[in-house]
């Protein structure tokens, strides 16, 4: 009977670090290892902003559905997703006002949300929800942030 052999792949397929295993509610972002253009012709490395309330599981569930999407599109080789941690206020979901801060300020930067999120599309400055949303927030900050993960690494 011949013999099973074992290819070994050399790079690292998933890490994932203690704040993430800390933490229930959170938002996170994917960042690509190359810039993708989007419509407003500015490039970046954000490809998908999430929010969860059940922690790393869910994190490593959407690395894994997200990966098949855009690891063979775009040219893209590696993702690299990222936490971000809101401090509360009593009686709001904050990781979730986070996330539509978030895409709503990318796709006012970008003229679109990340590639490879569904959810906030419609996402303008005059929809209730994005009102609502950034008002927890200051624009320096949500710029800041975006711009932050677009140029990680550079």
């Amino acid at each position: 009977m011949p013999k099973i052999t074992v290819r070994k792949i050399k790079t690292i397929a998933l890490t994932i670090n203690r704040p993430a295993t800390e933490e229930d509610d959170f938002v996170y972002i994917a960042v690509a290892n190359k810039l993708i253009e989007y419509p407003s012709g500015a490039k970046s490395k954000v490809v998908y902003i999430g929010q969860t309330k059940k922690g790393a599981f869910r994190l490593a569930t959407s690395a894994a559905t997200r990966a098949y999407k855009l690891l063979f599109s775009h040219g893209i080789s590696s993702l690299t997703y990222y936490i971000l941690v809101p401090k509360g206020h009593q009686g709001t979901s904050s990781w979730k006002l986070l996330e539509t801060a978030l895409l709503s300020e990318f796709k006012f930067m970008y003229g679109a949300v990340p590639k490879a999120n569904i959810h906030g599309k419609k996402y303008n400055f005059d929809v209730p929800g994005v009102v609502h949303a950034r008002k927890f927030f200051t624009d320096k900050v949500l710029f800041s942030l975006i711009k932050r993960y677009s140029h990680i690494g550079e």
